[in-house]
């Protein structure tokens, strides 16, 4: 009876259990068979590829190969674990204490994007649990010429600078999974179920790839002889303000992942510096429009020194009595100083609603800061004057190639665009911000800056009327104007009479020996823009 009641009692017991187990225990049960045998499998999506306005390739991403392992089948396994971290190249503490760090995960990396070699000889090794998976490694053909202006994605292809964050969304494009049934050993023995990526979609720039590359080596070149510490560039279409080239140097390789400096920005969109004297065109559209031109006749500069609230507003020497067609050709800051202050109008007003003056040019390019200007008191003279002639007053190169462009288009309204679409066209005439009389006196006084007799004469290209306005102003850091640190600029277009290309060179503190606007940028102006007509004529 005894063994009757225990084995009838031992009968109870495992129905129960039976019941426990396949009635609520069911679902926990299903899940941990299935966290020990079923896996889900990345598939990487192929990000998009950036083209250049003619279709050339910018960036790509090529097809690699990874290897991983699941972390459990080396924890705990010296052995396996010296094996594998010597055919990796790696130290066995190294490798042990990734395998530590990922042990609750089914999956690590052992090395991204492999050469071909290390894969073959992974493989061979089937006492091994190393697999392989499918990836892409990014690729620039135009390397350290377009690094800063497409910027970089990270080590799992998201867009991390440049126009690759900026246009991370339709770049990405969204990654598929695969579904397979492990054994003990960590290999697949059933494909469950699969999905496939949707791969990034192709972004076309306004960019130039040709104007790019010319353009990145005249600036490193000039900044180079100049013994510079960087330069920027930005080539802007007329027609259509299309971005045709925006480069930087130095720059970097963007190839490599762990490049942490200020050279990878893409300073020409993103740095602001005051422009100094490039900006007396846009100043002296502004007493173009508020008087009449003809009684604008000849301005008293001597001196050579004007004081104003105690300040002192300078020439590099005493001219004397100048004629206001002159005053852009020989840079002076007292005859600008001196008409801006005649006009009783809103100066700083009229320069936000007419130029990019306190905006960003490109809203969705990542880091552009809006430019900066004061808006002195009426009674602070010295302020309102000192930004006639560029201090005062912020702007990256992009917007102050953009000022540029509404002289140079007949001083209409005009967009600036980094990315080719169907909207892309000439600027809209019925957008008026300059009378043409404007245009017109303010070109023909960039031209004589680019006379034989001109501060800006190096920016000449022989057989091409150029207009253009040299810059050269202090550099300003956290202790005020340093005397001897400077910023050498020139901006200009060409050709005079119908304008194609608007071309914006800044270079930060050049040999202080030589060091002015018309020295050391001009000549790169000239450069670029002589190599964009043989581009043109081939």
């Amino acid at each position: 009876m005894f063994l009757i009641v225990l084995w009838v009692g031992m009968l109870a017991g495992l129905s129960y259990r039976l019941v426990i187990l396949t009635g609520q225990e069911r679902s926990f049960l299903q899940n941990q068979s299935h966290a020990r045998v079923n896996r889900t499998h990345t598939i990487p999506s192929k990000r998009g590829r950036i083209l250049d306005r003619q279709g050339t390739v910018l960036a790509m991403s090529e097809p690699k190969w990874s290897l991983w392992v699941e972390p459990k089948t080396l924890h705990n396994d010296s052995e396996l674990i010296s094996k594998t971290a010597e055919l990796m190249g790696m130290s066995k503490d190294g490798l042990e204490s990734m395998v530590d760090r990922h042990q609750e995960k089914s999956f690590m990396y052992l090395k991204r994007r492999c050469s071909q070699a290390l894969i073959e000889k992974a493989l061979s090794h089937q006492e091994l649990p190393i697999h392989t998976i499918e990836d892409y490694d990014r690729y620039y053909p135009g390397g350290d010429s377009t690094a800063p202006l497409l910027g970089q994605v990270d080590i799992d292809g998201k867009g991390i600078e440049g126009v690759e964050l900026m246009e991370d969304g339709r770049l990405s494009g969204a990654r598929g999974f695969k579904k397979v049934v492990i054994n003990r050993y960590g290999e697949t023995v059933q494909n469950v179920s699969e999905s496939a990526p949707k791969h990034g979609q192709d972004l076309v720039l306004t960019i130039d790839k040709n104007i790019q590359y010319h353009a990145f080596k005249a600036l490193k070149k000039g900044v180079e002889e100049a013994g510079a510490k960087s330069g920027m560039a930005v080539v802007l279409d007329v027609d259509s303000g299309g971005v045709l080239a925006a480069v930087n140097y130095p720059s970097f390789d963007p190839g490599s992942h762990d490049i942490m400096s200020e050279f990878r920005k893409n300073r020409a969109f993103v740095n602001l510096q005051e422009p100094g004297s490039t900006f007396k065109p846009m100043s002296m559209s502004y007493v173009l429009e508020h008087k009449d031109g003809k009684d604008l006749k000849e301005v008293d500069t001597s001196p050579g020194v004007w004081v104003l609230n105690r300040q002192r507003v300078t020439d590099v020497r005493n001219y004397g009595i100048i004629s206001v067609d002159d005053i852009l050709m020989r840079s002076s800051n007292i005859g600008i100083a001196k008409l801006v202050l005649d006009v009783s109008a809103d100066f700083v007003g009229w320069l936000e609603k007419t130029y990019p003056v306190g905006k960003r040019s490109l809203e969705s390019y990542p880091g552009e800061p809006r430019g900066r200007v004061n808006h002195p008191d009426e009674k602070k003279l010295f302020d309102k004057a000192s930004i006639s002639y560029g201090y005062g007053i912020s702007m990256t190169v992009l917007q102050q190639a953009q000022a540029y462009l509404t002289i140079a288009n007949g001083g209409f309204k005009q967009d600036v665009k980094l990315v080719l679409d169907s909207s892309q066209s000439k600027y809209n005439k019925s957008e008026r911000l300059l009378s043409k009389a404007t245009v017109d006196r303010v070109k023909s006084m960039m031209r004589k800056v680019v006379s034989n007799t001109g501060t800006g004469r190096l920016g000449q290209v022989k057989g091409l009327e150029v207009a253009g306005k040299t810059g050269t102003t202090h550099m300003y850091t956290s202790e005020g104007y340093a005397k001897d640190r400077y910023i050498a600029s020139f901006s200009g277009f060409a050709p005079l009479d119908n304008p194609k290309y608007v071309i914006c060179i800044v270079v930060e503190e050049p040999n202080k020996s030589r060091h002015y606007g018309g020295q050391v940028a001009a000549p790169i102006f000239s450069e670029i823009l002589f190599q964009m007509l043989y581009l043109d004529a081939k």
